[in-house]
């Protein structure tokens, strides 16, 4: 994720939650064949709606609501959330840069100089409305993952629009699902990537709504706050 192989990063995720043991025998193939070797698919479909995949690939007509937690963790959703806000990013872009042309064009075609070939305006706005299906279609799948990691972990989402308290804490002695630890564990290895995708942050914000406050605190090994 950090050298944005994306397609590299989805494929190993979606093997692993389709077929445990087909993932370990990968795990030991690689390290048959040494460092460097990448046994999972290197071509994934990262524009793919992914729940309706693992709905198909474990069992026909069974609904994954949140993902069966047997078969996938907080860091694989997270992993699949900033694939898809790195698609939807790229769709604003695009979508941005659409109208700017448009405008530009418009402007230069009604010089009396113009010598700009013609473009058709019903075009540009059936690109336009291709361009915003594309990316409603991902933002779909991204509101779906953000339920699915707030319910398999309350704090993590709102560590990453507010990480300060969290990354106050410091490394923790112990985690477990659920916890603050683990949302620490993964926000340390995920907020440069989430930092780095415009409208990130501002999306989860949208998804939280005034519901942005957690307890950041550690618990010892004893129990202890």
């Amino acid at each position: 994720m950090q050298m944005d192989r994306d397609e590299e990063a989805y494929g190993m995720i979606k093997l692993t939650v389709a077929d445990a043991r087909d993932n370990q025998a990968k795990i030991r193939e690689s390290r048959e064949h040494g460092e460097g070797y990448w046994p999972f698919p290197r071509q994934a479909d990262i524009y793919e709606d992914f729940f309706a995949c693992m709905e198909t690939a474990v069992s026909p007509g069974t609904s994954l609501t949140g993902l069966d937690a047997k078969r996938t963790n907080i860091r694989h959703l997270t992993a699949l959330l900033i694939i898809k806000m790195r698609i939807v990013s790229s769709y604003s872009q695009k979508i941005l840069h659409l109208h700017e042309f448009w405008r530009v064009y418009a402007d230069l075609l009604a010089r009396e100089d113009s010598c700009l070939p013609s473009i058709s305006e019903d075009l540009i706005n059936s690109i336009g409305k291709h361009l915003r299906s594309a990316k409603d279609s991902q933002v779909l799948v991204q509101q779906r993952l953000m339920n699915a990691i707030l319910e398999k972990n309350g704090t993590l989402l709102k560590a990453v629009v507010n990480p300060e308290p969290l990354i106050r804490q410091g490394q923790p002695e112990v985690r477990s699902s659920g916890s603050a630890e683990e949302a620490f564990c993964v926000l340390v290895e995920t907020e440069q990537l989430f930092d780095r995708i415009p409208g990130a942050k501002e999306s989860i914000r949208d998804f939280l709504g005034e519901n942005t406050t957690y307890y950041p605190s550690f618990h010892s090994i004893t129990g202890t706050p």
